[in-house]
């Protein structure tokens, strides 16, 4: 609303995605701001139930629906909107909103001369880098679906990072991004360049390590030695007396095996421990544990 109170009054024409569509904000800049919009529209932002769509994937349907399309009026005190509905890409409903006039006929358009309707064309002719990064993102994404956040926030901004990067690429008219399949090309070329400096930079580290060694005015610091392991005291862990017995931890209380992680590195938890050794184990490990030397 900010951003278009400073334009004259002098009926611009501002093109939106869903987000935005919606007919009292339609209205509101139609009769204060004298400005005309157009967008893409939400169907829980007020489409009449009249134009409202099922999803269907009948080839039979979308081929005979193909040139076809549902209209709605909707009147208000200084002029008419347009509300209007067709099945998109894959038999989904596609819901469209302007203040502006149009004949909604059916038009070639576009590098590739597509038959679509003039609404459409003129969308796609003015749409902004919102619905164009939408559209790059529906192609090909790394998006994670996951309970943590950060996964998803990582995910996203790295889908955004490459996308924008192409996008970007193709406005430059980078050869690489507008040839054939340079969607494709592009994404492939930065992964090749990921790789290729990850590599150069681990081969770096790798010769100045192996020049450190050889430098023979170092001094050789040794190293400290390793910590034993507390499985490692077998005075405690073989001995009879006391004897060992296995109970059941307390409150549902779970500890993880020490013997299942030692010898196959699984994290498995167990509801007992032994009582003089303290660890969790469990009943399959208990006698193993006690009576084997070297674990």
């Amino acid at each position: 609303m900010h951003l278009v109170s400073q334009l004259p009054h002098n009926w611009h024409h501002i093109f939106v995605d869903n987000y935005y569509s919606d007919p009292a904000l339609c209205q509101y800049l139609y009769d204060t701001q004298k400005t005309l919009v157009t967008g893409t529209w939400r169907i829980d932002k007020g489409v009449p139930n009249i134009i409202k769509l099922q999803k269907t994937t009948s080839k039979a349907v979308l081929q005979q629906e193909k040139l076809n399309c549902n209209l709605a009026a909707i009147d208000f005190e200084s002029g008419l909107m347009f509300g209007m509905s067709f099945y998109g890409t894959r038999g989904k409903p596609v819901y469209m909103l302007s203040s502006s006039k149009y004949k909604f006929e059916i038009e070639e358009g576009g590098a590739k001369k597509v038959e679509r309707f003039d609404i459409v064309h003129s969308y796609n002719r003015n749409m902004g880098g919102n619905d164009q990064l939408d559209a790059v993102l529906s192609h090909y994404s790394v998006y994670i679906r996951s309970k943590r956040w950060t996964m998803r926030i990582a995910s996203w901004a790295i889908d955004v990072a490459y996308s924008m990067s192409y996008l970007n690429a193709r406005l430059l008219q980078v050869p690489l991004a507008v040839k054939k399949n340079g969607h494709v090309n592009w994404m492939i070329s930065l992964i090749n360049e990921l790789i290729k400096k990850s590599t150069e930079n681990h081969s770096t580290e790798n010769s100045n390590d192996a020049n450190g060694s050889n430098d023979s005015n170092e001094e050789i610091v040794p190293e400290p030695p390793k910590k034993k392991s507390k499985h490692s005291d077998n005075s405690l862990r073989l001995s009879t007396n006391p004897p060992h017995f296995l109970t059941k931890l307390q409150k549902n209380n779970r500890k993880e095996c020490v013997l299942c992680y030692l010898n196959s590195k699984y994290r498995k938890k167990t509801y007992y421990e032994c009582d003089q050794c303290g660890v969790g184990l469990c009943i399959e490990c208990f006698k193993l544990y006690h009576t084997k030397t070297a674990l």
